[in-house]
C-alpha cells in the first residue's frame, strides 16, 4: 500500500515544485546572481531555496496527511491488512461489527478523533513553518509587533 500511496502522490507535488522553480528562474535576483558570476549549487541553495523552503514544507505535509487519509481509508474499505491494528482497520471493524446500531459509540468515535487530530495537528505544524519560513509572512507578522508596541 506504501508503493502505491507513494508512487501516486509524489507527482502533483513534484509539478507544483517544478512550476515555482521555473518561476524563481527567471526573477531578477536569480539572473543577477547568474550574471556576478555565482556557481549553479551557489545559485541554487542561496537563491532559489530560501524561497522554495515554505513550499517544500507545505509539500511534505501536504503528502504526509493524504497519506495517513488514503490509508485509513482503504483500510476502512477493507483493502489493507485487516491483522494490523490502525485507525482504518479499526472504523473497518466498527462498520463490519455494526457498532453504530448497537450504541458502542467509542469504537469508530475515537479512531475517526484520531485521524482528525493528527491532520489538524499536521496543518498546524504547516502554518508554522510556512510563517517562520516564508519571508512575506514574516515581514507581516513583523508589522503586527510594531503596531502592538506602538499601541501599547
Amino acid at each position: 500500500m506504501i508503493v502505491v500511496i507513494a508512487s501516486t502522490l509524489w507527482a502533483f507535488e513534484a509539478r507544483i515544485l517544478r512550476a515555482q522553480a521555473l518561476t524563481l528562474k527567471n526573477r531578477d535576483f536569480v539572473l543577477a546572481a547568474k550574471v556576478a558570476g555565482e556557481s549553479t549549487r551557489r545559485i541554487v541553495f542561496g537563491e532559489l531555496m530560501p524561497n522554495m523552503i515554505s513550499r517544500i514544507a507545505a509539500a511534505f505535509v501536504l503528502v504526509f496527511y493524504i497519506a495517513i487519509l488514503v490509508s485509513a481509508g482503504l483500510e476502512f474499505l477493507g483493502f489493507g491488512d485487516l491483522q494490523k491494528p490502525s485507525w482504518g482497520v479499526a472504523l473497518y471493524w466498527a462498520t463490519v461489527n455494526s457498532s453504530v446500531l448497537q450504541g458502542e459509540w467509542w469504537s469508530f468515535v475515537f479512531p475517526g478523533l484520531a485521524i482528525g487530530v493528527t491532520v489538524l495537528g499536521l496543518t498546524l505544524v504547516l502554518a508554522g513553518i510556512d510563517e517562520v519560513s516564508n519571508p512575506r509572512l514574516r515581514a507581516e507578522h513583523a508589522r503586527r509587533r510594531r503596531l502592538r508596541r506602538a499601541v501599547t
